[in-house]
């Protein structure tokens, strides 16, 4: 209700049980203070968190968060199931609609707040027919690209982070995806969208995971597991002609249930790409960003995914403190090792960090590398 229709309103209550001039002042205040606060109220769920949503994200080691991408796990004690989705279960696309934000509640249960950022905010939840797990995530509508795609038959105008899930096979009809958790509905509310996506239980971002090893690495072993893993989805997500494009620690999910495996989300700096084609836009996160970003302002898809691989398999096995040392005090000059690792370790290494793109490794090369496929 507008301020002034409130003030009005108020006015002729008072006015009817004989208001005097003070009544009068009373209602315009009232209308005032009430307009402000409801002013005041996002569109995001209560969290009772101290965070700004008008501010980046830094974490205690000084890496910027550039997108929303912590994933939380759930107070209640419910289960996902093995498939997601269901007969019933339909594909939810609003345009911006008051009742819009009613729906996404009658269907979802919003538990708590994973992270807040610059961009939006991640909550866990669930869904409310089935305690199937989910996380929502808002996002600025400002921070939002929309793109054409076919979907059932009908060209649709979609976020470009949504054509991305679908593209690489996690969209709603998916009954699975080796490349990241499946997104299942999303929402247009005015001013942000929703975008909910399952949330395999247990799971953390492979930062959190670092952080609970006791000396913050892995060991080969389950560094060669979890990042051949990774291999096989970038190879398979470019097969499919998406670009991920940030590709780090706080972006890979392990899940740490009775079988451990690692997957990528937030594909929101993500884009399509063809085989040869360059770009000149920022990559996701510059901590991360590829020498010849640096040195050129251009790229192209595969030598930075394969840059960005190389980082995230230094973080598994040296930590990450020592992977940002070695980003802010020059690793895209040289690649240096702060423990010893086997001779074919630090040829896999060496190839995908090599400066000259050119001579960085391809994704079969790298799946094919001895180190990847010690017994």
């Amino acid at each position: 209700m507008q301020a002034s229709a409130l003030a009005t309103m108020l006015t002729s209550v008072l006015a009817s049980v004989q208001a005097s001039a003070l009544a009068t002042m009373l209602a315009s205040v009232l209308a005032s203070a009430l307009a402000t606060m409801l002013a005041s109220v996002p569109l995001y769920p209560s969290t009772g968190s101290s965070s700004s949503l008008g501010s980046e994200n830094m974490d205690s080691e000084g890496e910027e968060t550039m997108r929303v991408n912590r994933w939380g796990n759930s107070t209640t004690n419910s289960t996902n199931e093995e498939n997601s989705g269901s007969d019933e279960e339909m594909f939810h696309i609003y345009s911006g609609d008051c009742n819009v934000l009613e729906e996404v509640y009658a269907k979802y249960m919003v538990v708590e707040c994973i992270c807040i950022g610059g961009f939006g905010g991640t909550y866990s939840g669930f869904r409310r027919k089935d305690n199937f797990l989910v996380v929502l995530k808002y996002i600025s509508k400002r921070n939002v690209t929309f793109t054409e795609m076919e979907v059932n038959g009908a060209m649709c105008r979609l976020p470009l982070e949504v054509s991305l899930l679908i593209q690489v096979g996690a969209g709603p009809d998916s009954s699975g995806s080796n490349i990241t958790p499946l997104l299942l509905d999303w929402y247009d509310l005015g001013s942000e969208i929703v975008l909910v996506i399952e949330r395999p239980e247990p799971c953390v971002d492979l930062v959190d995971y670092l952080r609970s090893q006791e000396t913050n690495v892995l060991e080969p072993a389950k560094a060669q597991y979890f990042f051949g893993q990774l291999v096989e989805a970038t190879i398979e997500m470019e097969a499919k002609g998406v670009f991920h494009r940030d590709i780090k620690p706080k972006n890979v999910l392990i899940e740490t249930g009775e079988e451990n495996r690692a997957r990528f989300i937030d594909f929101g700096c993500g884009t399509t790409f063809t085989p040869g084609q360059t770009f000149d836009e920022p990559q996701g996160t510059a901590l991360y960003g590829s020498p010849e970003w640096f040195r050129k302002k251009r790229y192209a898809a595969r030598p930075v995914t394969v840059w960005q691989l190389g980082l995230t398999l230094y973080a598994m096995l040296f930590s990450r403190k020592s992977l940002i040392s070695e980003c802010t005090s020059g690793s895209r000059r040289r690649v240096s090792f702060p423990c010893p690792v086997s001779d074919e370790c630090r040829d896999l290494l060496k190839g995908c960090l090599a400066i000259n793109p050119k001579k960085r490794l391809t994704l079969e090369k790298i799946r094919d590398h001895p180190w990847l496929n010690a017994a």
